[in-house]
């Protein structure tokens, strides 16, 4: 991001405009900026960055940010906003997308600041606007560590679910009431900084009935791959609480009559996979 100056002349009645300063990510878009705006452009020029501000330097070291010695004022405006708003800077993927859009940030802006200036950008139409909520929440949904099919908000599944979603009125209603920062993630979160985050609600009929139409899709695979997930979590968890074995109980049915049948009764009441384990260690009595 940075400051151009153009300088040129009015393309209706060729007389000097005054020159405009031109806030851009470089020199061909502050050129075709200024040439939407009436301009026939005769030079670009870019002007220097300007440095923090004494007050932006002690701001961000009191909120315990390390200031980077080549930083610029914008850079650490995003700094601080991201110690301020417990948000983080946003990766490559978005930047870009930003950047296709034409959206001015910095390499520090953070994931809410992004998503929100995208939201905005995107919502001339609806249709736009309800793709790109349809793939924020088809990543949200994907497992960790999995391939996304789907890498833009312009695939083919995802205008296809945002279009037959946009067919309820009301459904269009609930999405457009979503705030773009939010839609980061859904639901709630601990940050890194071990505190509670709020994120796209989950309750919503937009949330509810896309989320569904994700799922069903089979090309998405989001219903095998959160079933594989819930297998994974069953198998971890049964390692890790593993109950008392077959030749353990037989040992402590000897020595101490019931004792066994009664820890596995306590167990029960503690949580549906300590009901898991206490099967498991019924079945071993049975034997």
């Amino acid at each position: 991001m940075a400051y151009f100056e153009v300088d040129g002349a009015s393309q209706k009645t060729g007389k000097p405009i005054k020159t405009k300063v031109v806030e851009s990510m470089d020199e061909s878009r502050a050129r075709a900026y200024a040439e939407s705006r009436g301009m026939t452009v005769i030079s670009v020029t870019r002007t220097p960055e300007l440095p923090p501000s004494e007050k932006q330097i002690a701001y961000a070291k009191d909120l315990g940010i390390s200031v980077p010695r080549d930083a610029n004022l914008k850079e650490v405006r995003d700094l601080i906003s991201n110690a301020v708003d417990d948000d983080e800077p946003a990766d490559e993927e978005l930047m870009a997308l930003a950047d296709k859009l034409d959206i001015v940030f910095t390499k520090y802006s953070g994931v809410k600041l992004l998503h929100a200036q995208i939201w905005r950008e995107l919502s001339h139409s609806a249709k736009t606007k309800a793709a790109w909520f349809t793939y924020c929440l088809y990543r949200d949904l994907l497992p960790k560590r999995s391939v996304p099919v789907a890498t833009s908000y312009e695939h083919p599944i995802m205008q296809a679910i945002s279009e037959k979603a946009l067919q309820d009125p009301s459904l269009a209603e609930s999405i457009d009431r979503y705030e773009g920062e939010n839609l980061s993630f859904f639901g709630q979160r601990t940050s890194k900084n071990g505190k509670l985050q709020a994120g796209g609600s989950i309750r919503t009929k937009a949330y509810k009935t896309v989320s569904n139409f994700l799922r069903a899709d089979p090309m998405l695979g989001l219903s095998a791959a959160s079933e594989r997930q819930q297998s994974s979590t069953l198998q971890s968890t049964t390692m890790q609480f593993s109950g008392p074995t077959r030749s353990s109980c037989k040992v402590a049915s000897k020595s101490a009559g019931n004792g066994c049948l009664l820890t596995i009764i306590s167990m029960v009441t503690v949580g549906s996979f300590s009901l898991a384990v206490g099967i498991r260690s019924i079945i071993y009595l049975l034997r």
